[in-house]
């Protein structure tokens, strides 16, 4: 078999569905799945400070579990909620490696009546998700190990038709900006599984340092949830 039909056969193989969202510009409600906006919040928590500089985080993502698509079968139940603190003004608030001090990511359980404290001033538009767009995703050139890394003439007559989706999306596979960088859980120290793309100024007006690119990561065993990003 030539290199160009292993690796097309090997792309094929890895195909992996992800969901694209559709949004509008306002919020739906507090328990709903959004880019920004007003999180649920229990009555009487405070609102996420950013562990550097003690500032208000601002809600970049929550993801409501009962409104996402049933084929996607996400391993949570609940709210999967990520506060990240938009301080450029400290290296500390940066954010961009796993469990760092200026985010916090985690996943909830709504009960009874929410915290409905005012935004932050800093917060950026909501997008509320309305609903998602299937298609299937493919991964990174880096991802596939050095038989077909270093097939470069092979990789580049199938590049138009096998590409990782960039932009805002729900599971396929990472589009890394550098290598791959899977985190392993605080807690049982295993890998921890790719779940969620947070693109630069894409639903949510944010740029991850020059033009870069976040990811969300969820551990099945111990129900946790990190984000990291990189740029180039």
């Amino acid at each position: 078999m030539s290199t160009l039909a292993a690796l097309e056969k090997k792309l094929v193989s890895l195909n992996r569905p992800c969901w694209s969202p559709k949004t509008i510009g306002k919020d739906k409600n507090v328990q709903g799945s959004k880019f920004s906006g007003m999180p649920w919040l229990f009555a009487g928590e405070s609102w996420p400070a950013c562990g550097a500089c003690k500032r208000s985080l601002a809600l970049f993502l929550q993801l409501n579990s009962a409104e996402l698509p049933p084929g996607a079968k996400v391993p949570f139940v609940g709210l999967l909620q990520l506060f990240f603190c938009t301080n450029i003004e400290s290296s500390a608030c940066l954010g961009c490696k796993p469990f760092a001090k200026s985010v916090v990511a985690r996943i909830v359980v709504p009960k009874g009546e929410p915290n409905r404290s005012a935004l932050p001033q800093d917060s950026y538009p909501v997008r509320s998700i309305t609903g998602w767009r299937k298609y299937d995703d493919v991964p990174s050139w880096v991802e596939l190990g050095s038989e077909y890394s270093d097939n470069p003439a092979a990789m580049d007559q199938l590049v138009d038709r096998f590409s990782t989706a960039t932009g805002d999306k729900l599971l396929g596979w990472p589009a890394w900006v550098q290598g791959p960088e899977y985190p392993k859980c605080k807690k049982c120290r295993k890998p921890m599984s790719y779940l969620f793309q947070v693109d630069s100024d894409n639903n949510l007006q944010h740029t991850f340092g020059d033009c870069g690119r976040g990811h969300v990561f969820h551990c099945g065993a111990d129900n946790a949830v990190a984000f990291s990003w990189a740029c180039g």
